[in-house]
């Protein structure tokens, strides 16, 4: 359903709200709100407790993103202006070197902003590192997760080379080759696998054979131009791969057999 109330549709649009909707869980707090606001007015919002207004002005604000949707300041998308201030406030810490504090619940624009991180979960510092760190090298499970999408893959550690410092951790995938950077890893330990998506490599299944390589079935493709997502499954297990440039990668459909590679440079975590 579309609420739509457009104000003296003869005089000039400021601010254009176009079909914005937003759930929070399986709540939906906006169902299609459109409205045109003229220069020079002054607007109220009302109505009962719950009906949208602070999610509304949030979203108008650029505090909190629409799930669908736009808003146009003059005619331009309030976001695309985001990301212009974003980067303005980052050149003017950057020239008169401002020591800032960048609060914001939207992680990839900490990540795109900030010197570094800290992240908080119920109270408590969980980590603090670069962009880089933050999502290469969680330090627990709650990080892995929050910072982006990702696999988790439960394992156990079979046997440690000291002399090159390989792994061979046995999962329901099968066992794989990973490096380990934690030296007090050692085989019996139960750990966590840190699988991005942009991370594994997926190919036909005549590829040729090599470390870490598994078979499996597309269950669902999705096709964004400069980027593929899939969900394969290998028995009753999935996983998550995102292909970048899909167009010479080649891109493969739901049903199709594949083979993908997790690299060895996985990222581990002790199970917790």
């Amino acid at each position: 359903m579309v609420s739509t109330y457009a104000m003296n549709a003869a005089g000039k649009s400021m601010l254009e709200l176009k079909d914005i909707h937003k759930s929070f869980g399986s709540v939906k707090v906006l169902k299609g709100v459109s409205v045109n606001i003229n220069k020079g007015e002054l607007i109220s919002f009302v109505g009962p407790s719950g009906c949208g207004k602070t999610t509304l002005l949030r979203i108008v604000g650029g505090f909190t993103r629409a799930d669908s949707g736009r808003v146009l300041l003059e005619g331009v998308d309030i976001a695309n202006l985001r990301l212009t201030m974003r980067e303005e406030i980052r050149k003017l810490q950057e020239r008169l070197q401002i020591t800032t504090i960048f609060v914001t619940h939207d992680q990839y624009e900490a990540m795109s902003i900030s010197d570094r991180i800290i992240v908080l979960f119920d109270g408590v510092i969980q980590q603090i590192g670069t962009p880089i760190e933050i999502y290469n090298e969680p330090t627990n499970r709650f990080i892995a997760g929050f910072v982006g999408y990702v696999n988790l893959l439960e394992g156990k550690v079979e046997s440690v080379n000291d002399e090159n410092n390989m792994m061979i951790i046995s999962t329901v995938l099968g066992k794989l080759n990973i490096s380990r950077k934690n030296n007090s890893i050692k085989p019996g330990t139960g750990v966590l696998l840190v699988i991005r998506p942009d991370t594994v490599h997926i190919s036909p299944p005549e590829a040729e054979k090599g470390g870490n390589m598994f078979y499996g079935e597309v269950e669902n493709a999705m096709y964004a131009g400069s980027l593929a997502k899939y969900r394969v499954k290998v028995a009753d297990n999935k996983i998550i791969i995102d292909q970048q440039n899909p167009k010479d990668a080649g891109f493969f459909t739901e049903k199709e057999k594949v083979s993908y590679v997790i690299p060895e440079s996985t990222h581990v975590l002790l199970k917790e």
